[in-house]
């Protein structure tokens, strides 16, 4: 693995990898039965910071924030530190997310691959075998289910769980009923932490404007 030296690791010069820590071994195997967890931080191509903290993700379920984080950790090994520079395509493509991200953006992830551990294992104490329904009518082909995950609340249907995007509004994942129930249970603790972070930044944005 070459160290400092930017690597096309999309094959179409979308996602470049370059590694600033190399970790140990090789970069593992990944067949959608993993999940990773990465400490990140986000940036334009301008160097103007956009956020930073610690994800958790299953590789090919669709969960990675943006598509180019899901190419760019297979390629890295546990414990290496890595830049990587997506493409607008890999990102958030034509639309952006405002007001933080304009449309065509490149972005610059810096990305330390923290862990993998295999969803198969037995659910402990943190992973509950079924979320808790709070209220739901499922006598109704289009019902409505509000789930109950790590104490944060999920709306899902058949379509899957609703996310809710930056701006407010709402947007699925794609892969829902492929996954299994252990990427879905998975799937669920991440959206809804992701949920009731940005619903608390939309309330704390809507107070600063009233004021």
């Amino acid at each position: 693995m070459t160290e400092g030296a930017d690597r096309d690791i999309s094959g179409d010069a979308g996602v470049l990898l370059r590694t600033l820590k190399p970790g140990m071994g090789e970069p593992p195997r990944m067949d959608g039965k993993q999940r990773v967890k990465l400490k990140y931080t986000a940036r334009r191509l301008s160097g103007e910071f956009l956020e930073s903290g610690e994800i958790s993700f299953s590789p090919g379920s669709g969960q990675a924030p943006v598509r180019g984080l899901d190419v760019g950790v297979r390629a890295m090994n546990q414990g290496e530190t890595a830049e990587i520079t997506l493409r607008a395509d890999y990102a958030y493509g034509s639309e952006g997310r405002p007001p933080e991200i304009p449309p065509h953006a490149t972005l610059i992830y810096a990305v330390e691959f923290l862990e993998m551990v295999n969803t198969t294992e037995a659910p402990g104490d943190d992973c509950p075998a079924l979320p808790v329904p709070v209220d739901a009518q499922p006598e109704a082909e289009d019902a409505v289910q509000t789930l109950e995950v790590g104490g944060a609340k999920v709306k899902v249907d058949k379509l899957g769980p609703m996310v809710v995007n930056a701006d407010g509004s709402l947007s699925r994942i794609t892969n829902w009923p492929e996954m299994s129930e252990a990427e879905r249970q998975t799937t669920l603790r991440v959206i809804g932490k992701r949920n009731q972070q940005r619903l608390a930044a939309l309330q704390a944005t809507g107070a600063e404007a009233s004021t």
